[in-house]
């Protein structure tokens, strides 16, 4: 099943896991899907090939490590330096499912807001299905940039991505606040992200094994 058809038939809360090819995802946990993240290609090929039969799997794509045969994808800017966009990559890949990613703090490369708006809407009148978002530990964030996009005309559907934070993690230009408790502090996002009509968030495991606290005694 395509991301989109899943999301449809489980409307209530659920979410996803974005994961490293190397992530044993335990069996506690009950993922809508995965996402596996691609740094080496055959890896990722592997590794979702590992997962098929249990899960709907969702490779990371770009362009110089292309895995097809998949019906869903995740594009994701890629080193070519012909296209150094994910909307240059998008169209290679339509007839997929196709993911990409936005940025509530904006992507370190963009000057400002209205031209990371712009870059993100271009990826969708690309071809883009649904977005899935960096990292952010303030939801006000991510409620001000569906704002923006809903303004600018993107009317796919934004899933909020997060991450519990660890010292000495990169911030990828994200602004952390203290925090004492991880896994308290995600287990609050989520449960404001679902008041606030946002049932389905994704979660960066990675190899983050708190992930299964975060999760016990949410469906």
């Amino acid at each position: 099943m395509t991301v989109l058809e899943l999301l449809e038939e489980n409307p209530g809360p659920t979410y996803s896991l974005e994961i490293l090819p190397s992530t044993v995802v335990p069996a506690a946990l009950k993922p809508l899907w995965l996402a596996v993240t691609n740094h080496g290609g055959m890896e990722c090929a592997a590794a979702c090939g590992r997962y098929h039969d249990q899960y709907t799997v969702v490779p990371h794509v770009r362009a110089s490590n292309p895995i097809p045969g998949f019906e869903n994808v995740f594009v994701v800017r890629g080193e070519d330096v012909s296209k150094p966009y994910a909307a240059e990559l998008v169209p290679q890949w339509l007839g997929s499912c196709i993911g990409v990613a936005g940025y509530p703090e904006r992507h370190p490369d963009a000057k400002d807001d209205e031209s990371d708006t712009k870059y993100l809407k271009a990826k969708v009148d690309a071809g883009a299905d649904y977005i899935v978002t960096q990292m952010f530990y303030d939801n006000a964030l991510f409620y001000k940039f569906v704002e923006r996009c809903r303004a600018a005309g993107i009317e796919v559907p934004i899933l909020p991505g997060l991450k519990m934070f660890e010292k000495g993690q990169r911030e990828f230009g994200v602004k952390v606040p203290k925090i004492d408790d991880p896994v308290a502090w995600t287990r609050a996002q989520i449960l404001d992200l679902r008041q606030r009509g946002f049932p389905h968030v994704q979660l960066f495991m990675l190899g983050d094994s708190r992930v299964v606290d975060v999760l016990r005694e949410f469906p």
